[in-house]
């Protein structure tokens, strides 16, 4: 029987993958035997995913995304150490509920800088020739909110629907090379960052979220697939991946 998530052989950037989803999505992606580069903010939590993995090959750059102007340095690396990639997973992000009302312009700033700017930029250095092969694929975790926000999250859905609208833009850009983007719209999912948010908001995601949390593994496999060969002819699209949220409104 044909395997359809079959990475063997390619060579795929994880970004956040200290935890959570990025973290798991690494080691998914592992598992269907792909070559893994990590990249997170902490080195300790690096080095734990790395032990994680399956198969070798593996390597981790502890980066902070938010460094919009070393991007193109540490891409240069990672290829000048590992050769050219042929997909790349963006799951850095960070998420703030509060009223808007409340949410500053540091606050934006910081929401925008950590959730999108580095996104568009990642993807800029990521998707040059000298970087990655024709054929590529990038899935990036965006988020049920930047569809059906909730209140209290201006700003962080405001960044998830920036994702989207230039998902579509990278694709129709991206298109001649055959570099295929799409993204993927959890929502609540099982992580620690999940956990940290006010309880009043977590009980009120879940009251409509009948089918329960949303586990890392399965993000992680639905990432796996848009990066395999089955998904050629889809790109510029989004996913749900929501626990029965959207259509329970």
């Amino acid at each position: 029987m044909k395997n359809l998530i079959d990475l063997t052989g390619k060579t795929i950037l994880v970004t956040g993958a200290s935890s959570g989803i990025g973290r798991q999505t690494a080691v998914t992606l592992s598992e269907v035997g792909a070559k893994v580069i990590l990249t997170a903010r902490r080195e300790e939590q690096l080095i734990e995913t790395m032990g994680m993995l399956s198969g070798s090959g593996h390597t981790y750059y502890p980066y902070d995304v938010c460094n919009l102007e070393g991007m193109e340095g540490l891409l240069k690396e990672m290829v000048e150490q590992n050769g050219r990639m042929q997909g790349m997973v963006f799951c850095a992000g960070i998420v703030d509920v509060r009223p808007c009302k409340q949410t500053t312009p540091e606050i934006m700033q910081r929401m925008m800088t950590t959730n999108f700017y580095s996104f568009f930029e990642m993807v800029r250095q990521f998707s040059k020739k000298k970087n990655c092969d024709n054929g590529s694929k990038i899935v990036v975790i965006s988020s049920t909110a930047s569809l059906r926000p909730c209140k209290g999250q201006g700003a962080y859905a405001a960044s998830k629907a920036a994702i989207d609208a230039s998902v579509l833009v990278f694709a129709q850009e991206l298109m001649s090379r055959h570099i295929n983007i799409n993204a993927v719209h959890p929502a609540m999912v099982s992580t620690p960052m999940a956990f940290s948010l006010p309880e009043e908001n977590v009980n009120a995601v879940m009251s409509k979220q009948l089918l329960g949390f949303i586990s890392t593994e399965d993000v992680a496999t639905l990432n796996a697939y848009l990066l395999s060969s089955a998904t050629d002819m889809i790109t510029g699209r989004g996913f749900d991946i929501d626990g029965g949220w959207l259509c329970n409104e």
